[in-house]
């Protein structure tokens, strides 16, 4: 009986679950009376493929029903079918595009492949070798590093097999950390007509970034967020790709003269990192004589000194992306040589103070007469950009050629933004605002392509607001706010012109999210 009783365990007391205290919470974690109410948005109608009528028979038949259409003489007309293929972007278009006929299956099969941006894609191109020379440009921004074992190892086996014979492979991202083992990265630098490449600077016990030194065609870098290794390796990469000898593109004239040997795009994308210093762009200065675009965001300890180098060696640069801090001296850019060739100026800059921007805080610039696009973006806090300031910079660029405007956190007045919709080949712009009705009360013209505004969101345009503005602005395309990116759809219903928004669709990036901003 004695052992019977030692063998009886007893379990520990149990602990109320105090659900009283979790819904007490759940209580006070609701929007409290006095807080403001967010302004009602309605999702935006989902986009559907517009439905045209059928052109009618041929004239000479003797009955309509049965006679040709003119449709199937499109293939008569070769110059035509570009012009067709144009209006489908989306892979679901073309997959079904694909299966009208044998004739538009060999066409659009050449554009549906073109692009590839989804990992498990590679499992087709394993099982169809034919369709590995059609990828010409290959984007890795997602990839499933929660597989492990065998999975893993299959998938990266299927990537190197396929990765191995896209011998037309120009342009590659690749940006997911972690994802670019030294065995994938091998075969990518072995492909012979890679010209564009972006990828994770994370370089350390994955890959080796020397290897890049003897990438044949590569032309063009961006890194993200490099780490100690990938700066170390940076100089010699350069380097090298600059000692190449000239390689023509294919399709190029024989006659046209050769493209410099080095890289003409150098982005460098960090977070917030000392990595980057003056030193290291004076040793990267001499082999980037063929610059014609440099990026250089989130390097902390950069100063002009360093940008000077460059600058003055790259003497037919065309774009330029910058990130001033406050210790650098690159908001004062009027003592480097004029920029003849510039066509795209991004600089993010900061301002002392909570009061409106005055003239001595905007940046100095030098004389830019082919300007065409002018992006601000200023750090921190929005701040109030008063009339006379901005008319002070728009008298330091060639206003009356610029295409392209971007003032973030930089808060307009109505009358200033009536002075940037004035611009006579304005086609973007891309502005910061307090309220509604300074967007509303704005004469938006029909030239105008691609608006964006930020506000507050309580106060900023509702859909309903960007809806009036595309209604009277003929010619806009692209609308938003904040994050909210919108296309614009037009039709005529009867005598009735309709103007819809709908959620963005589209393969490329919207214009919004392709301006430089630290």
């Amino acid at each position: 009986m004695e052992s019977d009783l030692n063998l009886i365990q007893l379990d520990p007391p149990r602990r109320p679950l105090l659900l009283d205290r979790m819904f007490d919470r759940a209580t006070q974690w609701g929007t409290p009376a006095c807080a403001p109410a967010s302004s009602a948005r309605a999702p935006s109608p989902v986009r559907r493929p517009p439905v045209f009528p059928l052109p009618l028979p041929l004239s000479g038949a003797q009955s309509s029903l049965g006679a040709p259409s003119p449709l199937a003489q499109l293939f008569e007309y070769a110059e035509l079918v570009p012009c067709v293929l144009e209006w489908f972007d989306r892979p679901a278009e073309l997959a079904a595009l694909a299966r009208v006929s044998q004739a538009w299956h060999g066409l659009v099969r050449r554009k549906l492949y073109a692009d590839i941006w989804l990992v498990t894609l590679f499992r087709t191109l394993v099982d169809r070798p034919e369709l590995r020379a059609l990828v010409k440009r290959l984007d890795i921004r997602f990839f499933p590093l929660d597989l492990a074992g065998e999975a893993r190892y299959d998938l990266e086996m299927a990537m190197q097999c396929a990765l191995s014979q896209m011998h037309n492979l120009e342009r590659v991202v690749w940006t997911r950390d972690r994802s670019l083992t030294a065995a994938l990265f091998e075969t990518l630098v072995a492909l012979p007509r890679v010209r564009a490449l972006e990828l994770s600077g994370h370089s350390a016990r994955h890959f080796d970034p020397l290897l890049l030194g003897g990438m044949p065609a590569l032309a063009e870098l961006r890194i993200m967020m490099p780490d100690a290794a990938f700066r170390d390796a940076l100089v010699s990469i350069v380097a090298r790709l600059a000692a190449r000898p000239p390689v023509r593109r294919a399709g190029e004239q024989p006659d046209a003269p050769a493209p410099p040997p080095g890289l003409c795009v150098l982005d460098i994308i960090c977070r917030s990192s000392p990595l980057v210093d003056d030193a290291l762009l004076a040793a990267l200065a001499p082999s980037l004589a063929g610059l014609a675009r440099l990026t250089l965001i989130g390097c902390t300890r950069l100063t002009h000194r360093g940008v000077d180098a460059v600058l003055a060696a790259a003497s037919g640069l065309e774009e330029l992306n910058l990130d001033a801090t406050p210790h650098s001296g690159l908001h004062d850019l009027s003592h480097v040589p004029p920029f003849v060739r510039l066509r795209t100026l991004s600089l993010t800059f900061t301002a002392a103070g909570t009061e409106p921007v005055p003239l001595p805080a905007v940046p100095l610039l030098p004389p830019l007469p082919e300007l065409t696009a002018f992006d601000l973006t200023l750090s921190g806090n929005k701040r109030f950009l008063p009339l006379p300031t901005l008319e002070f910079l728009l008298a330091s660029v060639p206003a009356h050629s610029l295409t392209r405007v971007s003032l973030l956190n930089l808060v307009l007045g109505t009358d200033s933004l009536n002075v940037l919709l004035a611009l006579p080949k304005l086609a973007e712009l891309y502005v910061s605002v307090n309220h509604k009705r300074t967007v509303l009360d704005a004469n938006v013209g029909d030239a105008l392509r691609v608006l964006h505004v930020n506000a507050p969101e309580q106060w900023g345009p509702t859909i309903d607001d960007l809806c009036e503005i595309a209604r009277r602005a003929k010619g806009i395309e692209e609308i938003g706010a904040l994050n909210r990116v919108y296309e614009v759809h037009r039709r005529w219903q009867g005598d009735e012109h309709v103007v819809e928004l709908a959620r963005w669709s589209k393969v490329q990036v919207p214009g919004y999210f392709q301006v430089w901003r630290a």
